[in-house]
């Protein structure tokens, strides 16, 4: 009886394992839509305002944001850029902030999480990513 219990936990770990390494993530296989088409991107959002790369960029303290657009390129194994219809803006998405969706470049994206500040520049921490 043991023996099947640690067999069927065994089978269970290896099978777990197999679907985090095959789910969710960026695919660059379709292109994002132009910059000057681009709407607000707002679909219901439950933030009090509205957040966008211009404002996120010209502050300079660490805050909690939600911004809508596109993620247009991977930089680096969790680095990516982002895009809405003010501009571009440097993110770093972990594994697990995807919950294995699977999101390309036309895919209108919320991403939520920490600004940080790295250099000169503004970079977004993402915790979460939700397709729209």
């Amino acid at each position: 009886m043991k023996s099947w219990v640690i067999i069927l936990l065994t089978a269970f770990a290896i099978n777990t394992q197999a679907m985090a390494a095959t789910g969710g993530g960026f695919k660059n296989d379709e292109s994002a839509p132009p910059q000057h088409k681009q709407d607000s991107g707002q679909h219901g959002t439950e933030d009090t305002h509205e957040n966008n790369v211009a404002k996120i960029k010209h502050t300079q303290s660490v805050n909690w944001v939600t911004v809508q657009g596109y993620i247009i390129k991977k930089n680096g194994e969790d680095s990516y850029t982002f895009r809405d219809k003010t501009g571009t803006m440097e993110t770093h998405i972990p594994a697990t902030a995807w919950d294995g969706q699977e999101i390309t470049p036309a895919d209108l994206v919320s991403l939520s999480g920490q600004t940080q500040k790295k250099g000169k520049d503004i970079i977004l921490n993402a915790k979460y990513v939700r397709k729209q």
